[in-house]
């Protein structure tokens, strides 16, 4: 469902603005690269990314080139975003270790999301300080799982030049299985930006949707605000 409205919304604002040419870069005609960062919240879905794991934080930065007598920018972006497994998820695992004769039943679980992505970018420039943006492109997405459980773990000492923490042995979270992995994708997105006074820096909310080739599908919808200056 977010999934559809991202990209309705995105060809929407297209047609919508099919008539106007000037793109909506940061009005600094002096520089072609504008550094971004954004903070928000990933919605995580698809044939397996959805039934497994709780939406979280999401965090991205990067830089845009943007010629001055260009249209259409070229956004290169590094994000972040860890998931955690779902409890319902947990038990279903311990339920069939216990099945396949019992072993050390499984604590929690979660997924760590690298993206490294190359976006085209286009906008409208309207006369006044708010302007729509769409978004385009590919990346590689560099995940990793991990299913936990407790366990008893050793501490090691910790010694400075003149003092020393004792180590000893107590309860602690180890893996019982990791899976890590390289994939490609493909995003597009939507967004607002918003000039801020007459530094023609912008601030920018923008919703992305990104598609992960697994063997399983993989989807998240990342709404971040965020800073390009």
């Amino acid at each position: 469902m977010v999934r559809k409205a991202v990209i309705t919304l995105a060809c929407s604002v297209l047609l919508l603005s099919a008539g106007l040419t000037q793109a909506a870069r940061p009005d600094k005609d002096w520089k072609e690269w504008f550094g971004n960062f954004a903070i928000g919240y990933a919605g995580i879905d698809g044939d397996e990314g959805g039934e497994a794991f709780n939406d979280d934080w999401y965090f991205e930065g990067g830089a845009t080139l943007w010629p001055d007598s260009s249209p259409v920018g070229l956004s290169l972006n590094v994000s972040y975003s860890e998931y955690d497994a779902k409890n319902s998820v947990v038990q279903l695992i311990n339920d069939a270790i216990d099945d396949n004769g019992g072993g050390r039943p499984a604590t929690g679980g979660d997924a760590t999301l690298w993206g490294f992505t190359a976006d085209a970018v286009w906008g409208t420039r309207s006369k006044g300080s708010v302007d729509f943006s769409v978004s385009a492109g590919a990346g590689m997405y560099y995940y990793k799982t991990h299913l936990t459980t407790s366990s008893l773990v050793v501490y090691p000492p910790i010694c400075g030049w003149w003092w020393c923490l004792p180590g000893g042995v107590g309860t602690g979270t180890t893996a019982l299985t990791s899976n890590s992995d390289w994939e490609w994708g493909w995003n597009v997105g939507v967004g607002l930006t918003f000039e801020v006074g007459s530094t023609g820096s912008q601030i920018f909310l923008e919703a992305k949707y990104h598609e992960i080739q697994t063997d399983r599908d993989v989807e998240i919808t990342p709404i971040v605000i965020g800073y390009r200056w």
